[in-house]
Order: C-alpha cells, then sequence, then structure tokens
C-alpha cells in the first residue's frame, strides 16, 4: 500500500495466486486417505476371518489326527489279533480233532487237515461259507442256541453234521469264543469229534 504525506492511501499492490492446483491435490490426498483406510479396514476384516479360517482348519486338524491316530491303533490291534490267529492256526493244522475258525459273521476262516479229510471239503470250497453248510434242517434251532450260549462264554454238545457228498454224521462239538483284549469276540474256535451217539442236548 502506497501513502500521500498526508497518510492518505495512493495506491495499492496486490499478487494474485491460482491455488486450484493446490485444493484438487489436497482432495486427491483427502480421497486417497479415506481409500487407504478403507483398505485397511478391509484389509483387518480380511486378516480376523483368515485368523477364524486357520483357527477352525487347527482344531478340525486335530480332530482328524485323533481320528487317524485311533484307525492307526485299531489297525495295529487288528494286524496282532491276525498274527495270534496265524499263529494259533499252525498250532491245530496238524490236530487230529476237526478245527475251524469262523469270524464275527460266522463265517470259516480257517479249517485244519482233519477236518479236511472228515467232511471232504478243501480250503478253497468252504473258506468264507458259513457253518450253516454243514447242519441238517433238524439243527435249526440247536444252531441259535450254540450261538447265544457261545457269547456268554462257549458250548459244549452233540448233533448231527453233514459231509460234502451228503452224508450225514453224528459229531461232540465244543465252541469257544475268542477274545482280544478289549474282551470282544473276534472269532469262534469250533472243535468236532466224531461222536458215537446223539442226544443233542447240551452238556452240563
Amino acid at each position: 500500500m502506497e501513502r500521500d504525506k498526508n497518510g492518505r492511501p495512493l495506491r495499492a499492490l496486490g499478487v494474485h495466486l491460482d491455488i486450484t492446483d493446490r485444493k484438487r491435490a489436497e482432495e486427491k490426498i483427502i480421497q486417497k486417505s479415506v481409500e487407504l483406510e478403507k483398505q485397511i479396514k478391509a484389509s483387518e476384516k480380511q486378516r480376523i476371518a483368515t485368523l477364524a479360517t486357520l483357527s477352525e482348519l487347527t482344531e478340525n486338524t486335530k480332530e482328524l489326527q485323533v481320528e487317524i491316530n485311533e484307525r492307526n491303533k485299531s489297525e495295529l490291534e487288528l494286524a496282532a489279533v491276525n498274527k495270534n490267529l496265524e499263529m494259533f492256526a499252525e498250532t491245530v493244522s496238524s490236530m487230529n480233532e476237526c478245527v475251524s475258525i469262523s469270524d464275527k459273521e460266522h463265517k470259516i476262516i480257517f479249517i485244519n487237515r482233519a477236518f479236511e479229510d472228515t467232511y471232504g471239503y478243501t480250503k478253497k470250497d468252504i473258506i468264507g461259507e458259513t457253518s450253516q453248510l454243514l447242519q441238517v434242517e433238524e439243527n435249526t434251532q440247536l444252531i441259535n442256541e450254540i450261538r447265544d450260549k457261545t457269547r456268554i462264554g462257549g458250548w459244549r454238545g452233540e448233533l448231527l453234521n453233514k459231509k460234502k457228498d451228503g452224508t450225514i454224521f453224528p459229531i461232540e462239538l465244543s465252541v469257544t469264543p475268542l477274545r482280544d483284549k478289549k474282551n470282544k469276540i473276534i472269532a469262534r474256535l469250533e472243535l468236532v469229534q466224531i461222536s458215537q451217539h446223539v442226544n443233542r442236548r447240551e452238556k452240563q
């Protein structure tokens, strides 16, 4: 501002600045800040969701590992049982009495040489079949009794059996359950001797 001797304004000088670019720059900065804040919030949500997913996966992995461990344990126990059965089978293979072993579904899984010679069936013929193949019709009721008593502890008595050629002959049958370490029945052992008479009653 320029003044005269009396202090009155004569003229003024001014500078005009165009701040449009600065305003635009400020607006861009604000906009970027808002976008960045949104991204940070979205990223935080994603992080929380990811952590939750990882936590769930961790729990599922633990459960799966427990299941695998239990399955491996069961498989090892089953392998041990099968090994014991194989050793037992080797022992009874040379016995004079007819010996057969059936699984929980009553399917025959082993017979010894004496069984083959007596009944006329080979292992190929009878493995996988049930002992029903050896029974006569009048044994139907008795077979149910034998199965029930075997679950409790075993059965011994006399009944009729049938050979492969259809010959019917009297036997003395002894049935014993085979159990695992948990006392669960895993198979049953049947010992057969030729009997001279049949009274079809359980021996006490």
